[in-house]
């Protein structure tokens, strides 16, 4: 690439100005926006169920059931 040519598109890539969408895409994206925010009033949480926890017995739970077994 010769150096003003590569130089224009590095000023190109750092600047800060949005580019401009043809108006086929900006429906698009709108559509896309209005699906993903559609979805996220679709799902309604009424129970968590955490299982982050590790899946390891206490030392009272296996006393118990070392007890439960040799009476």
């Amino acid at each position: 690439m010769p150096p003003n040519l590569l130089s224009t598109v590095l000023a190109q890539l750092a600047s800060s100005e949005i580019p401009k969408l043809r108006k086929e895409d900006q429906k698009a994206r709108s559509a896309l926006l209005a699906d993903i925010q559609q979805g996220t009033r679709l799902r309604k949480v009424t129970q968590i169920n955490d299982r982050s926890a590790p899946q390891i017995e206490s030392e009272h739970v296996l006393l118990s059931k070392a007890l439960g077994e040799l009476c």
